[in-house]
């Protein structure tokens, strides 16, 4: 088991890439007024169909990095597998990306997304087009398909499922693709930065070495500016539905930086992002709407539970550790 959790690298994707898209999951369908029962079939029929897309994205970017990933020294387990093997996981993942979509109400906008998002993963990894390897564009396609082309394909999925008119929708669904779109951006430029020593052993080329750290790193202060931004206008939009919402991302950022000054946490310039941004997109923003929620319709608590167990997170990690 611990071998095709290595294949599929899930520890890189299972708690980072799917609470963030299963959190308007739980949004949508709450502004959509979708019943408990149809939300939790939505959050598994998408949960389905993000791990066979990531396992895919994820796998067709190993086999594609064998030589690269050699020359660096490092690890790459697909490189173990038989090309047979590895077009039939490839094949397998496909399937389960894809099985979701005999119930999901299939439209010509939110499915040609869906099928954008594997075009974009395949063209990324494979050659000789392998954008992944073009400076600028490799850096706008992994924003794009890390999750806002899915985030959108759930709204437009979702929204299909109802009548109901949401109010600002235009304006809500605009900052939501560029809070996707500049957080993509940080996560790829912070990716880069992490493999910098590796990147050029291998003698790749990216934004980060081709323009150094400290470019890269205004570069990055100037994308959080507006990912940041576009967050508080989503917060700002939903907080009809979800009241005094944007003041808990504040909050949130405070305690950490409290916490930081009692205990003299010290942070590498990477470590600040993950720790106080991405920390609260995966972790504590798919739990606060469930909570929302669940003062709504106490049913939404089993939903609760289950994203608990399911990723990692707080009340997790303590409930580990008490019974160490």
């Amino acid at each position: 088991m611990e071998n095709i959790f290595n294949i599929f690298r899930v520890k890189y994707w299972w708690s980072h890439v799917i609470p963030p898209i299963l959190v308007f999951v739980y949004i949508f369908s709450h502004l959509n007024n979708l019943t408990f029962y149809s939300t939790l079939f939505l959050f598994a029929l998408f949960m389905l169909s993000i791990i066979g897309t990531a396992s895919y994205g994820y796998l067709l970017n190993d086999i594609s990095d064998i030589k690269d990933d050699n020359k660096a020294s490092k690890t790459n387990y697909v490189s173990k597998l038989k090309n047979k093997i590895r077009f039939i996981l490839l094949g397998s993942t496909i399937i389960i990306a894809f099985i979701p979509w005999i119930w999901l109400p299939i439209g010509l906008e939110n499915f040609s997304l869906f099928v954008f998002q594997i075009f974009l993963l395949t063209i990324y990894s494979i050659k000789p087009i392998r954008l992944k390897k073009h400076i600028y564009l490799g850096i706008l396609i992994d924003a794009l398909y890390s999750n806002i082309i899915f985030i959108l394909l759930v709204i437009l999925t979702i929204n299909s499922l109802s009548d109901v008119l949401i109010k600002n929708h235009f304006l809500l669904i605009a900052g939501i693709f560029s809070w996707g779109l500049f957080k993509g951006i940080r996560n790829i430029l912070l990716h880069q930065i992490d493999d910098y020593e590796n990147d050029i052993r291998a003698n790749n080329q990216t934004y980060v070495n081709k323009h150094n750290l400290q470019f890269a790193k205004k570069t990055i202060y100037i994308t959080t500016t507006i990912e940041i931004f576009s967050f508080f206008c989503v917060l700002f939009f939903i907080s009809e539905h979800f009241l005094f919402i944007y003041l808990l991302f504040p909050l949130f950022i405070i305690s950490k930086l409290f916490l930081q000054s009692i205990f003299k946490i010290k942070y590498n310039f990477t470590k600040v992002f993950y720790d106080f941004l991405n920390n609260y997109y995966e972790e504590w923003m798919p739990i606060i709407i469930l909570i929302y929620l669940s003062f709504y319709n106490q049913w939404f608590l089993i939903l609760l539970s289950i994203h608990l167990i399911l990723f990692d997170n707080i009340c997790k990690q303590l409930i580990i550790k008490l019974f160490k």
